[in-house]
């Protein structure tokens, strides 16, 4: 490292150069957010769609702006290359940061375009601003400042940024196939001080046979790691006049054509709740087990449509697996949650997605046991199982603890490292810890129920990832000292 700065010299200088480069700071994200870079099917050269095709374009303009090093990975995502390295392999000597630039759905329920990048009071406003546009840009903003300063370090140094993160992490699968993991990892994903640890995550489909009753049609959620807030129902024999009597405003009843099918009259009710990340369902409402639970109470549902809805309104009345009897917690990690995220209905069958976050201790095999179990008492069976088992670092690790002791000291706070219910590219590297630049001891300025990630009003505020900068500036300079 070139000791010609100190670790204080380098925060002073980088609060003028932050100070100047504040405005392109905020163009460089909200370029990106207006890309609605919601990972699809392969459609040519692109493996995830066109959009995220544009989004990894456009980071790639964005490193070349900034003088860095371009590595391309064939649109799985696009690395920046610290000091303009060019090996065909990234060394497994090297820091490296990893970030993702595609987003989920944005749902329903915004002010203004979820893909403006609109300003408010020191926030910029989008889906993906916050997870994970704005902290990917500081990153950037970061390897920038060190080479503008000309720090030589003892290691390599790179940046990766994916696009497959929200929809199955195959950008980083990708990454690993064809490049070097790094000694150590930095994904800034999560919040501040240190996440040394990620709860294991499951996926499962609940399917059940309608068979006799007068459930036709049953849908909601688009994504497995979102709380659903839509979902909608067709029944058959049930009048439109009837429904709206029993259900109330909380739901919409439209009639449909149907009257001259069997069983008589179609109607179609749907219902709203609350979108939230699943990994952090609290203050989210589940449209899909608010519908089902509202159409249990007014007796609207028939035959085997009885027990298909119940085990969607017991399931999913809580988030910490008390309706799947799953309930689990430790020390650790905290309460295993749950949630039921999509529902379809396709040749004659109901299928509920479902995603659990289990506590780093929990017994795995028990726990798909009781899934089933569980299921099997309504009428379903559990299919398409795919289970990510959890990753932890000690809080002891001598860097967890340096991690930590920057962020608390830059940040004014005495807190702890932490396991959080959320996946990101931690759990697929050897070696890696979430890293900010999200605030875990502040609240929302939009309360609980926007304005975080996979939330309406997605928001980033533009000082958080000021204050990120400069922590990622002392956290590479302390590995780059402390790593063999």
């Amino acid at each position: 490292m070139n000791r010609s700065k100190t670790g204080e010299e380098l925060d002073g200088a980088l609060d003028t150069w932050i100070l100047n480069k504040r405005r392109e700071l905020i163009e460089d994200i909200k370029t990106l957010v207006r890309i609605p870079s919601i990972s699809a099917a392969p459609n040519g050269k692109y493996p995830f769609g066109e959009p995220c095709g544009a989004v990894v374009d456009s980071m790639e303009g964005l490193i070349r702006k900034h003088g860095l090093g371009v590595k391309s990975y064939d649109y799985y995502g696009i690395g920046a290359l610290y000091g303009k390295d060019t090996a065909e392999r990234l060394s497994s000597n090297s820091i490296g940061f990893f970030s993702h630039l595609d987003v989920v759905p944005p749902g329903d329920g915004w002010t203004g375009s979820p893909f403006e990048g609109r300003e408010q009071d020191g926030f910029i406003i989008g889906r993906g601003a916050t997870d994970n546009k704005g902290p990917a840009v500081a990153v950037l903003y970061t390897l920038k400042f060190l080479q503008d300063q000309g720090i030589v370090l003892k290691h390599g140094l790179y940046a990766f940024f994916g696009c497959n993160e929200e929809a199955g992490m195959q950008d980083i699968a990708h990454f690993l196939e064809v490049d070097n993991p790094p000694a150590f990892g930095l994904v800034s994903d999560s919040s501040f001080p240190v996440c040394n640890g990620e709860k294991g995550i499951l996926t499962a489909d609940f399917v059940a046979n309608l068979g006799e009753g007068n459930l036709v049609r049953f849908e909601g959620g688009t994504v497995s790691n979102m709380v659903p807030n839509y979902a909608s129902v067709e029944l058959r024999g049930i009048g439109a006049e009837e429904a709206r009597a029993v259900l109330g405003s909380d739901f919409t009843v439209e009639a449909l054509e149907g009257s001259g099918q069997p069983g008589g009259a179609l109607v179609r009710i749907s219902a709203r709740g609350i979108s939230g990340h699943a990994a952090f369902p609290e203050n989210s409402v589940n449209a899909l087990q608010k519908l089902a639970a509202g159409i249990l109470k007014a007796n609207l549902a028939q035959g085997d449509a009885v027990p298909a809805l119940t085990f969607v309104a017991d399931s999913f009345a809580d988030y910490y697996g008390e309706g799947l009897n799953i309930a689990f917690e430790d020390e650790l990690s905290g309460k295993t949650t749950h949630v039921g995220s999509t529902g379809a209905t396709r040749e004659g069958k109901l299928i509920i997605g479902i995603n659990v976050r289990y506590a780093i201790t929990s017994p795995q095999e028990e726990l798909v046991e009781r899934l089933r179990q569980r299921g099997a008492a309504y009428g379903y069976t559990l299919e398409k199982i795919h289970n990510r088992p959890p990753c932890y670092t000690p809080a002891d690790d001598p860097l967890v603890i340096a991690l930590n002791d920057i962020a608390n000291r830059h940040l004014g706070t005495d807190l702890k490292p932490f396991v959080m219910g959320g996946g990101t590219h931690a759990r697929r590297l050897p070696r890696a810890v979430g890293y900010g630049p999200e605030r875990r001891d502040i609240p929302s300025p939009f309360g609980p129920l926007e304005g975080k990630a996979h939330q309406v009003n997605e928001a980033v505020s533009v000082a958080s990832l000021e204050e990120a900068i400069h922590i990622y500036v002392q956290a590479i300079l302390k590995l780059d000292e402390l790593l063999s």
